[in-house]
């Protein structure tokens, strides 16, 4: 659990957020294909009064290959564009699903997509789970954050938020398959390292859900704290 620093005093300089990240894994989510799963970290000023700074749009790529979709974890802002790419010989029809709600977005992706290639874009802050109609391994999970600072690391690398006025910021911690954290931190010149732990959803098997093996997204993408 996140632990609340002290106060220091107003006016510092070259503050720092900083620690590392855990994911306790266990059940359908263990391993993952061996993959190296990835965090993502969000941080926006929680104070009256205290500056982000300038913040500068980034163009993101997802990118279908062997019908997986990578990566498979994304963090943007509103507003920002994903450009998809796709390197298979087949046709591709993607779709962001809000839990919940409709299809947001509909696309489709040519075989060996190349100049053409597509863009899309979400203006509400929120978490989409992108998928194909034609190749069900074919996912990825999209977190549009409206925060100054973003980051994605793997689990158990360090992460470092710098330059940052002194105060309190909000810290936003999320992870395919994991409860999303929300967690107020101090920023302070030097301060001691983070250590976090992401418990993942265990438990969650398909052949036991229900009569017709039916598997939510929310249940196997939890996004939102406590679900």
């Amino acid at each position: 659990m996140l632990a609340l620093l002290a106060v220091m005093p107003a006016g510092l300089s070259a503050a720092e957020v900083r620690g590392v990240v855990m994911l306790q894994h266990s059940g359908l989510f263990s391993g993952r294909d061996g993959t190296d799963q990835v965090i993502g970290l969000a941080l926006w000023p929680d104070s009256p009064g205290l500056s982000a700074g300038a913040v500068v749009d980034v163009r993101h790529e997802l990118r279908v290959d062997a019908d997986r979709i990578r990566p498979d974890f994304l963090q943007v802002r509103p507003g920002e564009p994903i450009r998809l790419a796709s390197l298979d010989a087949v046709e591709h029809q993607l779709f962001a699903l809000v839990p919940g709600s409709h299809s947001e977005v509909e696309v489709r992706l040519h075989p060996g997509s190349g100049a053409d290639e597509p863009s899309i874009s979400f203006r509400e802050p929120g978490t989409r789970h992108l998928f194909c109609r034609l190749h069900r391994r074919s996912y990825a999970r999209i977190d549009v954050v409206d925060a100054p600072r973003l980051a994605i690391v793997e689990a158990g690398e360090r992460f470092e938020f710098r330059d940052l006025e002194a105060g309190r910021w909000r810290l936003r911690v999320a992870a395919i398959g994991a409860e999303t954290l929300e967690q107020d931190t101090m920023a302070m010149t030097a301060p001691p390292p983070l250590e976090l732990r992401l418990p993942v959803k265990s438990g969650v098997q398909p052949e036991h859900n229900s009569a017709a093996g039916v598997v939510t997204v929310d249940q196997l993408y939890p996004a939102l704290p406590g679900r």
